[in-house]
């Protein structure tokens, strides 16, 4: 009996490993409009990308606004509570208000909260602004294997009403520990427009899957070490010569 039960454990496959959820942390809250007409920010909470955490260990504090690692399990109760400013907003449609200023939702939320045990910090992303183009190096540090993972450069117009043009890599399957580098361009142009290069690269953001792995990840380029890329001087058409009077 007692070899019989050494052997089924022997046999017994290792535990699973924790699910896990790459993403910018940041501290949200919920807007409301108190009877007297004032706006007030309720308690706040974490978020990684746009996912809520719920029960975040205290050390998840010092990480707010870097890239983090977090390690728990997925949660569908959804929690996100609206934001109900008192005079309306005119906004683009994927802007977020939140207690930090405006976000952009770039990516599809893959599940709405998640019940988080550990937080670490992300070391697999860096990038290099150089002077046509930018080099992004993607290293996969989390002890298990990633598959495709897609790659897109948010580039938001210089001039005018704010619009968004979108540039996309891929990178294949990624074994742990294993690097990649694809690059973008600092600067394109809107098709149709005939402006030259007037939307500059603002945020990379990267979505895929791996074993028990999600990412929600949007960085900025000084999230991920490189200078932020600056608009061009606005080309100006030549004035008209006044008209000549007699």
């Amino acid at each position: 009996m007692l070899i019989v039960f050494a052997v089924a454990l022997l046999a017994s496959p290792p535990p699973a490993s924790p699910a896990v959820v790459v993403g910018k942390l940041t501290e949200q809250a919920a807007l409301s409009c108190a009877p007297d007409g004032t706006e007030r920010w309720g308690p706040t909470h974490l978020e990684v990308g746009f996912i809520r955490l719920l029960t975040p260990p205290s050390a998840a504090a010092a990480q707010i606004g870097r890239i983090v690692v977090v390690e728990g399990e997925a949660r569908a109760k959804p929690l996100r509570q609206p934001v109900t400013p008192c005079q309306p907003m005119q906004m683009r449609g994927d802007w977020v208000y939140g207690p930090r200023g405006m976000r952009v939702r770039r990516t599809t939320q893959p599940f709405p909260a998640f019940a988080a045990h550990a937080v670490r910090p992300f070391t697999g992303l860096s990038a290099v602004t150089g002077p046509a183009e930018i080099a992004i190096t993607v290293t996969n540090p989390l002890g298990r294997p990633l598959e495709k993972l897609t790659l897109t450069m948010a580039y938001e117009g210089c001039y005018g009403k704010p619009m968004v043009v979108d540039a996309v890599r891929t990178v294949a399957a990624l074994a742990p520990d294993e690097s990649r580098t694809v690059t973008f361009p600092r600067l394109v142009e809107r098709a149709g427009t005939g402006r030259g290069v007037d939307h500059a690269a603002a945020a990379l953001v990267i979505t895929g899957q791996g074993p028990a792995v999600t990412f929600d990840l949007q960085a900025s380029l000084p999230d991920m070490g490189a200078a932020a890329v600056q608009c061009p001087e606005r080309r100006r058409r030549p004035l008209s010569p006044p008209p000549t009077t007699r």
